[in-house]
C-alpha cells in the first residue's frame, strides 16, 4: 500500500524520475535516495554525489562493519 502512494506521488520529482530509469530501482528506492542524499543540484560533481552516499552508508552501519 505504502509503495503504491509512493509511486504515486514520487513521478513528480525529475531526479525520482531520473533514478527510476535504472535497471532495479522503484519508486521506493529512488525516493529513499533523493531523501537521504538531498538536492544533488547541490553536489559539485559525481564524486560529490558518491562521498556523500558512503557517508550516508557508514554512518547508518552498525560499528563492527564499519571501516
Amino acid at each position: 500500500m505504502l509503495d503504491r502512494e509512493i509511486a504515486e506521488t514520487a513521478f513528480d520529482d525529475a531526479a525520482i524520475k531520473r533514478l527510476h530509469t535504472i535497471t532495479g530501482v522503484n519508486p521506493a528506492v529512488s525516493a529513499g535516495l533523493v531523501g537521504a542524499i538531498g538536492d544533488i543540484g547541490q553536489l559539485s560533481d559525481d564524486n560529490s554525489c558518491l562521498r556523500r552516499v558512503f557517508q550516508l552508508r557508514q554512518s547508518s552501519a552498525p560499528r563492527s562493519d564499519r571501516a
